[in-house]
């Protein structure tokens, strides 16, 4: 066995179990009747403050049973409680910065799916939703070296190795799991800085990485297409004079479309080309996309929308029977008609 009185340690612990920085001590520290306690072993040891060596904590006697692994392990939990502990009661945030996929939700309505826009990374402040810590408790079959559990009954393990990684169990489990590996004394800085990310030696698991937003504002350069291999789209139109038209475009033309200053609106549709009937289905979802419209405030000019259209739109051809006129006539005559007077579809 190595001699013990050679061991320095940066930390110990003090009587009331709190986590000591050497560094926070003066030489007037030794002449209080203040005791420190190991972290590996739990003996007693004094502070070394001269001016000639590094400040350190070594054992006040020979220990033979002091374990290096144990002192890192215990230093990294009871660091990360007390550090944790003071910035719940001080409302200061404790960070965790970890990578995200970023999903773009501009075109999720018509896609029924987001489209993957890359990933970055993203930092969450944990002491915004995890407001309570334990050390060492329970949950279901699992003991985590740290619990932090949310007013939702949410909950992240925390969990500090040194040699034993977390254990496959815990990790299918489906808890949210932040494994701090620690080599050194010097690696617990992250902690007393309040801001973990994610690395190869801080591993988290079980988090749900998906970010979404609108990131392409319309301009995509994914080219997303269908999940369904029967379902293609269509282009629902309506021009600024008013018109509307339900058109078969790839999605390089609909962005074209988008950006024209002769459209007023646009809209990527999805359409089933198998449909046998394809000009009732057609009517229908030109119908569906039309009366959508008008409810938006689109301003549309159409005879399927008149007062004076008296066909039931939803059994009539490509023509209408106007009461005006009292003859059937095309929907696209309300764009030059005098009597054209719009009405919301049922």
């Amino acid at each position: 066995m190595a001699d013990n009185k050679m061991i320095k340690y940066r930390f110990a612990k003090g009587s009331d179990n709190q986590i000591i920085d050497i560094n926070d001590l003066s030489r007037e520290t030794k002449n209080t009747s203040k005791s420190f306690y190991c972290l590996g072993c739990n003996n007693e040891i004094i502070p070394v403050l001269g001016e000639k060596r590094v400040k350190h904590f070594r054992h006040k006697h020979v220990e033979q049973n002091c374990s290096q692994e144990t002192y890192l392990h215990h230093l990294l939990k009871y660091l990360f409680y007390d550090v944790y502990s003071k910035f719940l009661e001080s409302q200061e945030p404790f960070l965790i910065e970890i990578d995200v996929s970023n999903q773009c939700t501009h075109y999720q309505e018509e896609f029924c799916q987001a489209c993957p826009w890359g990933t970055s990374r993203k930092t969450f402040d944990i002491t915004k939703y995890f407001k309570s810590i334990a050390l060492e408790t329970k949950l279901d079959n699992f003991i985590p070296d740290i619990l932090l559990k949310s007013s939702n009954n949410d909950y992240i393990f925390v969990e500090i190795a040194v040699t034993h990684k977390c254990d496959e169990k815990k990790i299918d489990s489906g808890y949210r799991i932040i494994e701090i590996n620690i080599e050194t004394e010097e690696e617990s800085g992250q902690i007393l800085q309040k801001y973990i990310r994610e690395s190869e030696k801080n591993l988290f698991y079980n988090f749900k990485r998906d970010n979404f937003g609108d990131f392409c504002k319309g301009d995509c350069i994914q080219k997303p297409e269908s999940t369904s291999s029967i379902a293609k789209y269509q282009i629902f139109v309506v021009y600024q004079n008013g018109s509307a038209i339900l058109w078969s475009r790839n999605f390089d033309e609909f962005q074209g479309l988008k950006k024209s200053k002769t459209i007023a609106y646009t809209k990527l549709v999805p359409f089933d080309f198998t449909k046998e009937d394809k000009r009732e289905y057609i009517k229908e979802v030109y119908f569906k996309e039309l009366d959508s419209a008008v409810k938006m405030d689109i301003t549309i000019k159409s005879c399927f929308l008149c007062t004076y259209n008296i066909t039931d739109h939803s059994k009539s051809d490509e023509t209408i029977f106007c009461g005006v006129i009292n003859s059937r006539i095309e929907d696209k005559v309300a764009l030059q008609c005098p009597h054209f007077s719009p009405k919301t579809l049922s």
